[in-house]
């Protein structure tokens, strides 16, 4: 058996390269469809640059028993419902589920409308396998109200802290 798929092979040389690479073309786009994936890191990077739309694409019992800080939970089938509220921000959506597969379809979806989105690799899996903090509960807007912000006390210099020259 070995021995004729080698001498195929060997005879269609020209012709088994060409489908091996199709293939590899094939299954490169497929997943790729629903936008670039991106790492924990990387989404890290982009969350503290205030880059990220993080939209939880997972139910709500999901996302209140750990969630990405300042994520939005849009259930997977209310995604393109909301379409007019993604496109209003000016980060990039990055699309989260549990572990990554689900967010390929509304990904692709949202691309088709114009949105540059993006898919969390591995997803909510990933983010706990690197031991980055989730939050727990529903996500509440500050109470205090509009303008009012946390006063932080100044930091005292003292006699250890380093000058540095320039």
């Amino acid at each position: 058996m070995i021995e004729n798929l080698l001498f195929f092979f060997d005879t269609n040389t020209p012709l088994c390269l060409a489908f091996i690479f199709a293939l590899g073309t094939a299954v490169s786009l497929e997943l790729t469809k629903g936008g670039p994936k991106i790492g924990v890191s990387e989404l890290v990077g982009m969350i503290n640059r205030e880059q990220a739309l993080v939209i939880d694409t997972r139910q709500p019992r999901e996302y209140d028993a750990g969630h990405i800080e300042g994520s939005v939970n849009i259930q997977h089938a209310k995604v393109m419902e909301n379409i007019n509220f993604i496109q209003s921000k000016k980060q990039t959506p990055v699309l989260v589920c549990e572990n990554g597969f689900s967010t390929q379809s509304i990904g692709e979806k949202l691309r088709d409308q114009g949105a540059n989105a993006m898919r969390l690799a591995g997803g909510i899996a990933e983010w706990r396998a690197a031991n980055i903090p989730l939050v727990k509960g529903k996500h509440e807007h500050s109470k205090k109200g509009k303008g009012h912000k946390k006063q932080r006390k100044p930091r005292e210099a003292s006699s250890s802290s380093k000058q540095v020259k320039n």
